[in-house]
């Protein structure tokens, strides 16, 4: 919290919050760790039809596939609810997280998650695409199919159940942890 501070004195603001490491798969390779939290910043919000050169980072950087939710109303307190946050969340919309790898954080060919956490998740950015809202609630999130491809080619074909955990029990957890740290998600955040 005291880098992001750093960031925001200097001009930028928080537009939201990136989870790692809440997936079955990651708890089971790093023995039951808790999700990681990062921040998102104004700086690193990329507009859909983005063009990056990728050599221009300096680090190997690889996009994420993700779900960005937009909140409606602030969410926060010691016992928020999966109700709770999908009643708070506006909108949703297809994403991609900007992530870099670093050698240097990497231990015995494993994340050092201390240093994960304190480089901000190896989160550069991310680009949002077009947003559905309201939210549909009737709609279970878990069951999207992501198709990934690279030059015609399907270079990742996933359900999001088999890769994440429940998007609204993350976003609940989130700002039960959130209020921990006397922080909350706040109306506009993702």
């Amino acid at each position: 919290e005291l880098i992001a501070d750093r960031i925001v004195s200097g001009g930028d603001r928080v537009t939201g919050w990136k989870l790692a490491g809440n997936s079955p798969n990651f708890r089971k390779a790093y023995d039951d760790h808790p999700c990681m939290v990062g921040f998102l910043f104004a700086s690193g919000a990329e507009a859909s039809e983005t063009t990056f050169d990728f050599a221009s980072f300096g680090v190997p950087l690889k996009l994420e596939s993700e779900l960005c939710f937009t909140m409606r109303e602030r969410l926060g307190g010691p016992a928020v609810t999966r109700e709770e946050a999908a009643n708070a969340v506006a909108s949703v919309a297809p994403a991609y997280e900007i992530a870099y790898s670093k050698p240097d954080l990497l231990t015995d060919g494993k994340m050092n998650l201390p240093l994960c956490v304190a480089d901000n998740t190896n989160n550069i950015g991310y680009v949002t695409g077009r947003a559905i809202s309201p939210y549909p609630r009737d709609h279970d999130l878990r069951e999207i199919y992501v198709d990934e491809r690279r030059n015609g080619e399907t270079s990742h074909y996933i359900r999001a159940l088999d890769h994440v955990d429940d998007q609204l029990d993350s976003i609940a957890w989130l700002a039960r942890h959130l209020h921990e740290r006397g922080l909350a998600i706040e109306p506009g955040h993702c």
